[in-house]
């Protein structure tokens, strides 16, 4: 697929919240995925890096 097509976060996929992986669990952060919470801000259309590194 060439083109990117513009949707929501909830288009994507069933959307959980209400647990954080264990930050003493260095595999849980620090990956290819970045980790996003409330406390990022969510009106990037690109997010770099997040609160959780």
């Amino acid at each position: 697929m060439s083109e990117w097509k513009e949707c929501t976060i909830g288009d994507l996929g069933k959307i959980v919240t209400g647990k954080t992986p264990r930050t003493a669990i260095s595999e849980n952060y620090g990956g290819k995925v970045p980790f996003l919470s409330p406390s990022d801000n969510m009106e990037l259309k690109y997010v770099d890096e997040t609160n959780k590194i």
